[in-house]
């Protein structure tokens, strides 16, 4: 491992961290960074640093930096700002070559104290062979680690096979569907030390991760962008990278200014170097948390040609309207696949791609055979490279119910999204049917909310596998 990397490594899986300037006060509203690793059950050695304690939650406290027995990896600051180059220096001093600054009031303020005193505390680091990541940070989190800087309350970290890089720690938490984000997330906050380069760099051969997240507000330094994007060309190639990059218009670019004190530049330089080095842009939370889903889910194969199976003939129309704006093609079905459906099927009903099972399914005995038959009939279909189903939730207390469905049709091989009726029967979630999916152990299924977002999602998957190919 190059020796950057083992530096990076330091913040996410320390053997022994330092909290500076920690409180002993507890609670959901505390967000002490503390109580919230302890939770995580790391099983390193924890160092309170607080000169105004002899204990933490039942750790022994410090007064300082210098007074710490043994040797630390990490060091985690969360004091005023004025405070925080003599820490830094005592840091480095003690051999501690990752440093994580919490605390907001520096090149974000806007204030000349504040640069002066961000440059001052890099300046430290430097010399002294340490990392700094932030200021204006919540730091890292890792769940194949059990560890985390977060002082927000996690309520549920999982092993997800997703690394997001982030300049806002509220993309720590689960919001928009419940959707959780990561797996291992850093927030640069500031970037005035480790920024996206170095931190797409470190998760191209992390063995954990198979996607990349970036949420991006802007740059820092003349020639970061292009360091970027020549990195992420490189990554790309290995693994699927998602960005989300904000700040395209005035107003917020003069938002951000005072957020990280980031550059945003010109909206569609960005939209053309994404596209250049086979990254793909989200352009809101939706299509982020869809796209999420989908290459979390779904095997990164071709999807031109797509099939759509759905009860409600007005769903296919706008699943028809989303391939045409997004550049994918209603799949031909063959003549023997046009036979197995017929043989289910009204002879009233005119038999094509989309295919309405809704008359079928509400005449049928056995509603969940058809449904079986149907998605079964389509995927052995060799014009067909990717399934859309349209069908609700109420179906899964039918037999086979809507689970076992899905799971056979997963096996194929193909992208597969369901769209599920929410609120047809059953008072559900995207999360909670994602859940049901994940205990019937069915794979290669994504869950999306409506058709047009579903489609959104296979033309960007399309994307990926066309630039990986070329």
């Amino acid at each position: 491992m190059q020796e950057e990397h083992k530096q990076l490594k330091l913040f996410f899986e320390p053997r022994a961290v330092a909290f500076v300037g920690i409180s002993a006060k507890t609670g959901a509203l505390a967000f002490n960074a503390l109580e919230n690793l302890l939770a995580c059950g790391y099983e390193g050695r924890i160092y309170p640093v607080n000169p105004n304690a002899d204990d933490i939650l039942g750790l022994k406290a410090y007064p300082d930096v210098k007074s710490l027995p043994g040797p630390v990896d990490l060091a985690v600051i969360s004091t005023r700002r004025s405070l925080v180059p003599e820490i830094v220096k005592e840091c480095v001093e003690k051999g501690i070559r990752a440093i994580i600054v919490i605390g907001q009031g520096f090149s974000d303020a806007g204030d000349e104290e504040g640069r002066q005193l961000e440059e001052k505390v890099v300046r430290i680091a430097r010399a002294g062979g340490a990392r700094i990541l932030g200021p204006n940070t919540i730091g890292v989190t890792n769940p194949f680690f059990n560890f985390t800087t977060s002082f927000l309350r996690q309520l549920r970290i999982e092993k997800l096979p997703i690394a997001l890089i982030c300049q806002s720690g509220i993309f720590f938490g689960g919001f928009c569907d419940g959707l959780r984000l990561l797996g291992k997330g850093i927030d640069i906050g500031n970037a005035s030390d480790v920024g996206v380069a170095d931190c797409l760099e470190y998760f191209e051969d992390d063995e954990d991760v198979r996607l990349i997240v970036v949420h991006i507000e802007g740059v820092r330094r003349s020639g970061e962008g292009r360091r970027i994007l020549e990195v992420a060309g490189r990554v790309s190639k290995r693994k699927p990278i998602i960005v989300f990059k904000t700040g395209r218009g005035r107003q917020a670019a003069s938002a951000i200014r005072s957020h990280t004190a980031s550059l945003v530049g010109d909206d569609d330089v960005w939209d053309a170097a994404f596209e250049q080095c086979g990254v793909l842009r989200a352009r809101d939370l939706d299509e982020l948390h869809d796209l999420v889903r989908a290459f979390c889910n779904l095997l990164p194969t071709k999807v031109e040609n797509v099939a759509i199976v759905t009860l409600s003939g007005g769903m296919g129309v706008m699943a028809l309207d989303a391939c045409d704006e997004y550049g994918l093609r209603a799949a031909t079905l063959s003549a023997e696949t046009l036979q197995k459906l017929r043989e289910m099927l009204p002879a009233w009903l005119e038999v094509k791609n989309p295919v309405d099972i809704f008359p079928a399914i509400m005449s049928a005995e056995e509603k969940g055979e058809v449904l079986m038959r149907s998605v079964e009939a389509v995927l052995s279909d060799e014009n067909v490279d990717a399934l859309l189903l349209v069908a609700g939730t109420w179906l899964e207390v039918v037999a086979p119910p809507l689970s076992d469905v899905l799971k056979a049709a997963g096996s194929f091989g193909k992208p597969v999204i369901w769209c599920p009726y929410l609120d047809w029967a059953f008072n559900v979630s995207v999360e909670d049917v994602e859940q049901k999916l994940k205990e019937k152990g069915v794979e290669n299924v994504a869950a999306l909310p409506t058709p047009e977002r579903a489609v959104r999602a296979l033309a960007a998957l399309q994307k990926y596998v066309e630039f990986r190919k070329n």
